[in-house]
């Protein structure tokens, strides 16, 4: 050592003396007297210099490099061991756990626990990763504050380097603020811009200098006029001026003219025209998607079949809304039926009407809880059957909560596809119809009912089991 009264003296010292070690203490400045702890130390300096110039952090964070690459030392082979051990490996005789290690200085957003966070605030925050913890499962991780956390929870963006928030001091901030045209407080960058940026620059200025020049004249002429659309119009949205009704009236140097202010280069004038693709092997997402597909009649078959079915079980009444209630809104939904070999089924296409529950107010539903039956009681009554050889049996209910009357009058706008004859109708629902927030409710009091009426009595601890 190199005298150091921390080591060679008082308690340190003595338990050195103790056990019978012998401390030789090197000459001041004598490096190469303790050689080996030397070229360590400079292995970590170096390797903390390479992990802040590889992810562009200040000097703020040598101490976090330096932990870390002491940290990645140790689990990394090296020639003073066998080939392949470890310094870890040594220490704790079983290999080192690798899956944990992540690119140091990333991005990184790390999770705000529950009891720290506001109502409505972010769950997460940005963070820079900087190491790891012995014996501790998690990363630390230093804010855009530069306030230090542990987590475990942390998402990390390994692409991108961290930063910290920049700091700007507080007369800096008013002079900026005060005399925002004060150009000597600024930062001063000269631009190279290339021909392209060039072009762009100068058209923009012409631009500006034509409406100026026009900011208070009416255009009078069709030339006149395609130039003012051509000034004001973008790139998003090119194609819809020339997809409009002006398309007809433009002559072809007007269009060239509206195309070059826009800064294309080509336009697909055909693009509106061109019929639109679809891919037949999924099920549509919505109705006029539906009716807009080359198969809609098999659609529309699907959905008078499923409308069919809802007036058999007199699923609706049609009415008049009452003063203060709100209708809600139905919907198609659509699904192929499939073979084994997952070949869609043809005329088996289904189509189920659902209504938007989410826009129910608490006048519209009461009770919407429907218990389940836990995987323990399943198991406990497959070992039953299987102890005493019983024979199991299930069977599927065709639309079951369609069976279940509602108890309360809710109130849905008219079918998409089906308009009534009165634009004023509503459909006042009488049956538990998909979507709504009761309906898993309502069609568990119908089984409860049926299964009491058999004798059967519900479990106290799993309401979806009975027994007799």
């Amino acid at each position: 050592m190199d005298g150091a009264k921390e080591f060679s003296l008082g308690n340190m010292g003595a338990y050195l003396k103790s056990r019978g070690i012998t401390m030789q203490i090197t000459a001041p400045y004598a490096h190469s007297q303790n050689g080996k702890a030397e070229r360590f130390i400079r292995t970590i300096e170096d390797g903390a210099q390479t992990l802040l110039a590889d992810a562009k952090l200040t000097m703020s964070f040598w101490g976090d490099a330096a932990l870390t690459m002491n940290y990645l030392r140790n689990r990394a082979p090296t020639v003073a061991l066998p080939s392949g051990v470890t310094a870890y490996e040594m220490m704790n005789r079983c290999k080192p756990n690798l899956s944990h290690l992540r690119v140091w200085g990333c991005q990184c957003f790390a999770i705000i626990p529950p009891e720290l966070r506001t109502k409505g605030g972010p769950r997460r925050v940005e963070a820079i990763f900087v190491g790891y913890e012995e014996d501790r499962i998690g990363w630390r991780v230093r804010d855009l504050q530069g306030k230090y956390h542990f987590s475990r929870d942390v998402i990390f963006n390994e692409s991108v380097p961290g930063h910290l928030a920049p700091i700007r001091k507080v007369d800096e901030f008013v002079s900026s603020a005060s005399d925002p045209s004060d150009e000597s407080t600024r930062p001063s960058r000269k631009l190279n811009p290339t021909s392209k940026g060039q072009a762009f620059a100068e058209a923009i200025r012409v631009r500006d200098e034509r409406l100026a020049s026009r900011q208070l004249v009416k255009p009078v002429h069709r030339q006149q006029e395609a130039d003012v659309i051509a000034d004001f119009v973008s790139i998003s949205i090119t194609g819809d001026i020339l997809s409009a009704e002006l398309v007809d009236d433009l002559t072809l140097y007007e269009r060239e003219a509206v195309i070059d202010y826009c800064l294309l280069t080509s336009l697909d004038y055909q693009r509106f025209t061109r019929p639109h693709v679809f891919d037949l092997s999924k099920a549509p997402e919505s109705y006029y998607e539906a009716i807009a597909q080359p198969d809609a009649d098999v659609w529309k078959a699907a959905m008078q079949r499923e409308l069919t079915s809802l007036e058999d079980r007199h699923a609706f009444d049609r009415t008049t809304l009452p003063q203060g209630r709100k209708a809600i809104g139905l919907r198609w939904c659509y699904v192929y039926k499939y073979n084994p070999d997952g070949s869609i089924i043809i005329t088996k296409e289904k189509a189920r009407l659902v209504a938007q529950g989410f826009s129910q107010r608490p006048e519209d539903y009461g009770s919407i809880y429907a218990p389940v039956a836990k995987m323990t009681s399943i198991q406990t009554i497959l070992a039953y059957a299987n102890h005493r050889d019983y024979e199991l049996m299930s069977f599927d209910i065709k639309t079951p909560f369609l069976h279940a009357k509602l108890t309360l009058d809710i109130y849905c706008k008219q079918i998409p596809g089906f308009p009534e004859a009165d634009p004023h109708t509503v459909l006042r629902l009488l049956v538990a119809l998909y979507g709504l927030r009761q309906s898993s409710y309502e069609f568990y009091m119908l089984l409860l009912k049926i299964m009491m009426r058999l004798g059967l009595i519900r479990c106290q601890v799993d309401h979806a089991v009975f027994s007799g």
